[in-house]
Parts: C-alpha cells; structure tokens; sequence
C-alpha cells in the first residue's frame, strides 16, 4: 500500500472539532491513499465521530504559492488567471466516511463548510479557491459562502467543473453559525509545535 509523505510524521497543525470530533493535518485516512498533494503544508480539516473518533468527513487545504490542482491541471477554468497569494487557499478533496445516512453527510457537509471559515479567519485568510462539478454547485452555493466565478465552466473527462473564489468574513461566519445552528466554535486549534504558533 503506498503512503502519503507525511504518513508517520507528527501533524504540522492540529485541527480538533468540538464535541468530541477531531482532525489534524496529517494523511485523511478518509481519502484513502495520499497524492502528491499530500505534504508538509497541506492542512485536513476533519470531522470524527464522538463516540469512536472514526472519520466522518474531511476536506483538504493547499497553499496556492505552491503547487495545487487549480494551478497544475485546470488553469484554463481561471480567466484571469489562477488566483495565488499567502491568504488563499485552496480546498479539495471533501470526502465522508461511506455509508453514512443523507442527513449525516449533510451536517457533516455543514460542520466542514463553518470549520473553513473559521480555519481562514484565524490564519488571517482572505479566500479560498475551489473546483466542483456543475451538479454540485448547488450545495456549494447554500454553504452560505461568498461564491464568485473563476471563469465559465469546462469539459474535463465528461465531467462539467467550474471554479470559484470564496470569500468570507465575520459577517458570514456568523450567518453560517446561525443557518447550521451552531452556537459556538465547531472548530479547535491546537497549534502547539506548529509554525502557526509563531
């Protein structure tokens, strides 16, 4: 079985959830197998359960000063270009455990779409970047983000994919806590050991 680079490491960041979930920025082990994405400055946000702290869900982060699925296979979704700068990320990979219930993925769709937000405002993030395909863009959209296009949507592998920019702010995390009725954090930083403790 191959692994990703940083199977083994001691995570950079850790990520915990509230309530008993918790993630941190090692290999998903939702995602099965790691790709060359998978490296030191990659962040997993993730959702376990509280009972077992199995996955139930996770998305991945990617600085876009480096390399990143925009950026090295879909530029031409972008434009004017693909967004890059130190306060954008980009997120892929979303995954939940299968088998779970329609209603368990989609209050784990919710606890992930709030945890971003409140991820990039406590890294002093400006926006998040983000492929879907055309059938997903719905969901994308009732997240409660500020969705803007990157440029109009394409063809890839039979597949219609648009980008976005996503933006966020105080406003809209509160407005994300209330749609979801969250009434507090549903994320926790543990940053002990981390470059982000600087």
């Amino acid at each position: 079985m191959s692994r990703s680079p940083n199977a083994g490491r001691q995570p950079n960041h850790r990520v915990d959830r509230r309530q008993g979930l918790a993630g941190q920025a090692e290999r998903d082990p939702g995602a099965g197998d790691g790709d060359v994405y998978d490296r030191d400055d990659t962040i997993y946000l993730m959702v376990r359960d509280a009972a077992t702290g199995g996955h139930l869900g996770s998305v991945r982060l990617l600085p876009t000063t480096g390399p990143h699925l925009l950026a090295d296979r879909f530029a031409a979704l972008c434009e004017a270009g693909v967004p890059r700068a130190d306060d954008i990320m980009e997120i892929s990979r979303m995954v939940t455990r299968p088998g779970l219930p329609r209603s368990a993925v989609e209050r784990v769709h919710e606890q992930l779409a709030v945890a971003l937000v409140e991820y990039g405002l406590a890294r002093g993030l400006s926006a998040f970047t983000i492929m879907t395909p055309l059938e997903a863009l719905p969901t994308v959209l009732a997240a409660g983000w500020d969705c803007r296009p990157l440029g109009l949507p394409r063809d890839a592998d039979g597949v219609t994919i648009a980008a976005l920019r996503i933006g966020f702010d105080a406003v809209i995390l509160q407005r994300m806590r209330d749609q979801f009725c969250f009434v507090e954090p549903v994320l926790r930083l543990d940053l002990s050991g981390s470059a982000l403790a600087a």
